[in-house]
């Protein structure tokens, strides 16, 4: 569980204590990619048309 007040972000990530088949802790495994996916950099706006 870890929480973000300056962004208004709580994750809270529940799962079995054994850990996954190559050794790493499951909680921390799905907790990395999901702040990954919620602190990534914004998607550049796309171009616009040319002459406006």
């Amino acid at each position: 569980m870890g929480s973000d007040p300056v962004n208004k972000v709580t994750l809270v990530v529940w799962t079995n204590l054994a850990p996954s088949a190559d050794g790493r802790d499951p909680a921390a495994t799905i907790s990395k990619a999901l702040l990954g996916e919620l602190y990534a950099p914004a998607a550049a706006p796309p171009p616009t048309p040319s002459g406006k």
